[in-house]
């Protein structure tokens, strides 16, 4: 940006060591917690506090995720990291599921089909995307399309 002044105009009184410099890029960032291969953090920020949450006891957990009214939000919660995603697609803990699709506002949702696990079913209904069922004789096949790659 170049401040052209001359003697004729109103603002011939500023000097030119009055008219700053457009900020440098480096400064106008937000500054943002970025983390190196080593876990130590840049720029004198302090490291990421570790996740107390994956400490709860399981029991604990389940009992909270109880009181949610859709699968949606187990979903969510299963996507979130790895350890949750290991936790809550175990086996063990498909009465997480059952109850939530039992509960599920504003209707229940019916039992799913002996090929899904709880955690697919939920995938299956809540996960958007173009789905088609054929029935042929006594099988029947379903394919979804998420358009997630």
């Amino acid at each position: 940006m170049d401040f052209a002044l001359n003697h004729n105009t109103a603002a011939s009184h500023l000097l030119a060591s009055d008219i700053a410099p457009p900020a440098p890029k480096e400064e106008a960032r937000s500054r943002k917690k970025r983390k190196t291969q080593n876990g130590e953090a840049i720029h004198g920020i302090d490291k990421l506090k570790p996740c107390y949450l994956s400490k709860m006891p399981f029991e604990l957990l389940a009992e909270i995720l109880q009181f949610t009214t859709s699968p949606k939000d187990i979903l969510a919660v299963s996507r979130c990291s790895k350890f949750f995603c290991a936790t809550l697609l175990n086996p063990s803990s498909t009465y997480i599921w059952r109850h939530a699709r039992t509960v599920c506002k504003p209707d229940p949702l019916p039992d799913p089909l002996p090929t899904f696990t709880e955690s697919s079913y939920a995938a299956f209904v809540f996960d958007g995307g173009v789905c088609e069922v054929r029935v042929l004789g006594s099988h029947i096949f379903i394919s979804c399309l998420t358009g997630q790659p």
